[in-house]
């Protein structure tokens, strides 16, 4: 039974649950927590809510997060798993666990830890995905 990739997304999200991130934002440095999750901290400007994460600057963000975008310029950790149905990134962008997204655009350098499964990613700079990816439509790379 082949799913279209978002078909999946949902799939995985509904099976894995939702957990409740709150609203922050940051500008200067700050930390977070998100309950079940763990704490964060972020330096430059954030967003951190269940619609968007999004950093300027550096971040050390919590595993396990599921949220409708990522955008990251400068430096972010995720220590651990990362589910986003849209993700833009650039600087320097670790995913420690395995990275689930819709759609994602790298430039710079993104490492990820586990594997990485969505529909399209365009790439550019150095990618590093440890345990392979898995491709709906296509990748571009340049």
């Amino acid at each position: 039974m082949d799913e279209s990739g978002p078909e999946r997304m949902k799939d995985y999200e509904r099976e894995r649950g939702s957990v409740d991130i709150p609203v922050t934002h940051i500008s200067g440095a700050g930390r977070f927590s998100v309950p079940g999750l763990g704490d964060g901290r972020i330096a430059g400007v954030g967003h951190i809510s269940p619609e968007e994460v999004r950093v300027s600057g550096t971040g050390t963000l919590p595993g396990g997060l599921n949220v409708g975008r990522v955008n990251t310029s400068g430096s972010a950790n995720f220590k651990g798993d990362l589910t986003a149905e849209t993700m833009k990134v650039s600087g320097t962008t670790t995913v420690q666990g395995s990275l689930n997204f819709g759609s994602l655009r790298s430039s710079g350098s993104l490492r990820v830890g586990g594997a990485a499964r969505g529909c399209s990613m365009n790439a550019s700079g150095l990618t590093k995905i440890e345990e392979g990816i898995e491709l709906e439509d296509e990748l571009v790379s340049f």
